[in-house]
């Protein structure tokens, strides 16, 4: 058997953690019981230059008996075979909504956000947009310019 979603309607479990300077949240959003493997999604606002943070996002796959070190998933490249269909739409939402939770928690004055890959298609583009967004609406101006040697990155800075 392969990933597994566990997650079932509009809500999750979300946990959170600090990490030094670093806030993380966590949440579980699937399994692979034939390899007793857990899925969550982790999201970090980890402290950048400048005093900004840097907002990450990951899958990351757990062993259950540790046997093994945690494996992070950082492209979507990478999840494509994990995760698959309609799937993907629900854990994109999962993260999508652990970023709100954090950021109204930690409120930082401002975030950045790179994608992990370069020359992304178009709507691997759009769903980094849509985590942009949702930090919008937790009251941030988001920037969005131009890629620079195909990698995308977005500024966020606090309304006042």
């Amino acid at each position: 058997m392969a990933f597994v979603c566990t997650l079932t309607g509009d809500s999750f479990n979300a946990d959170v953690a600090t990490r030094g300077s670093s806030r993380i949240v966590t949440a579980r959003i699937g399994v692979d019981d034939e390899r007793d493997i857990i899925y969550s999604v982790m999201v970090c606002l980890d402290p950048g230059g400048g005093g900004d943070m840097e907002l990450v996002f990951a899958v990351v796959a757990a062993d259950t008996a540790g046997r093994e070190e945690p494996t992070e998933y950082l492209s979507g490249i990478e999840t494509a075979s994990l995760i698959r269909g309609a799937d993907r739409e629900i854990v994109l939402s999962a993260i999508i909504g652990c970023v709100g939770n954090l950021v109204r928690a930690v409120q930082p004055p401002r975030i950045y956000m790179c994608t992990y890959d370069t020359d992304l298609p178009d709507r691997a583009v759009r769903k980094h947009i849509r985590v942009a967004r949702a930090i919008e609406t937790c009251g941030y101006y988001v920037k969005y310019p131009d890629p620079f040697h195909g990698q995308h990155i977005w500024y966020m800075e606090r309304r006042e």
